[in-house]
């Protein structure tokens, strides 16, 4: 019986385990690719000293490692229960920011954008049905993007993907920031072409405090 015990509880550590090692493989080689590009812009270096398809092979590495880590780490999360309750406005506010997160993408550090509506959902997501959703909304959008812009890599051999990569950050902005405007008024918002890599929760019968 303790046997079967340890066994249980080794499981999720180990799969925890798993996906932040991928995560940190990803940070560390996207890192390396995205760097000379960062020190071209900022004026430390004339040029970027590195080959446009190498920059290309490491992030795509560094991409499908991060997704693997991400869907790791956030599939099935617990099913939490709660008591029905109004939608107050820091809560409205509070989701909102979990949506506009994922414009941390722009500041090109390595899944930044992920860690902090990662983090933040956690930390949230007891608290609230509301925010639980919203968080699992913006974790599925972002999962969703650095998919999207895995396809567009690939793509950029022939030059077609970084079009669709200019697509995707647009795309990025536009639906985050509409996300955002419907939490701030209440609504249960749903991506569209987002995939529910973090399994939804139902909407329960929640009004909007006045």
């Amino acid at each position: 019986m303790f046997t079967n015990t340890l066994k249980i509880r080794k499981k999720p550590m180990t799969k925890r385990l798993r996906a932040w090692l991928f995560i940190a493989i990803s940070v560390v080689v996207m890192s390396f690719a995205l760097a000379p590009m960062m020190r071209a812009l900022i004026g430390i270096d004339e040029k970027i000293q590195m080959n446009f398809f190498t920059v290309v092979t490491l992030l795509i590495g560094g991409l499908m490692c991060g997704l693997t880590g991400m869907i790791l780490l956030i599939r099935k999360p617990q099913q939490l229960s709660y008591q029905e309750s109004p939608i107050d406005p820091s809560q409205k506010r509070s989701a909102a920011g979990l949506h506009l997160s994922a414009l941390l993408i722009f500041t090109c550090i390595p899944l930044l954008n992920f860690f902090v509506c990662y983090w933040y959902w956690l930390k949230a997501r007891d608290t609230s049905s509301f925010l639980d959703y919203h968080g699992r909304e913006a974790l599925n959008l972002q999962v969703a993007v650095y998919l999207y812009l895995l396809v567009s890599l690939f793509l950029a051999y022939i030059f077609v993907g970084v079009l669709m990569v200019m697509l995707v950050l647009m795309f990025t902005i536009v639906v985050s920031v509409y996300a955002a405007i419907q939490a701030t008024r209440g609504e249960w918002f749903s991506y569209p072409a987002s995939m529910a890599i973090v399994s939804r929760q139902g909407r329960p019968p929640i009004k909007t405090a006045p």
